[in-house]
């Protein structure tokens, strides 16, 4: 018995940094228990979401046709078609009920931006811009706070 708790403990160690991302991987976030990230197919995170309090259509810049924002309460998410599919190509934030993967939301001073994500990538105009995989994170700065952040296909 004891031979197999000493197992499961070694395993269970083994396993515990497997949750980890890599600095490889697209920037993502989750709002409401669901993982969003770009250029991910539109249907099966809109449908986890549940009903959007609001929607817009207008032309597309980013793609041919037309895009669509859906408006869950803390999180706006814009969908257009690519490669014939419906996908999610931008998301920003509402208000300071969402954070980013790594933890920073509207809101926080530009101390714990520059924590989370180093100071690579600040921009003297008040913005700090960084891509990771397929994800531009756009994060800019009113008085030193984080007043906006933005998810984009890069």
């Amino acid at each position: 018995m004891k031979r197999w708790l000493l197992l499961f403990l070694c395993l269970a160690l083994l396993c515990a940094g497997c949750g980890k991302k890599s600095q490889t991987e697209d920037f993502r976030f989750i709002y409401r228990e669901v993982e969003i990230g770009m250029n991910v197919e539109a249907g099966p995170v809109l449908y986890r979401l549940g009903e959007p309090m609001g929607y817009s259509q207008s032309p597309s810049c980013a793609a041919a046709g037309m895009e669509t924002t859906y408006y869950h309460g803390g999180i706006y998410l814009t969908t257009a078609t690519v490669e014939g599919a419906e996908r999610i190509i931008r998301a920003w934030f509402a208000d300071d009920t969402v954070c980013t993967g790594e933890g920073l939301k509207i809101g926080d001073p530009r101390s714990r931006a520059e924590e989370l994500y180093g100071p690579e990538g600040f921009q003297e105009d008040g913005i700090w811009e960084a891509v990771r995989g397929n994800t531009r994170l756009i994060i800019t700065f009113g008085e030193d706070m984080v007043d906006g952040i933005i998810y984009e296909a890069a």
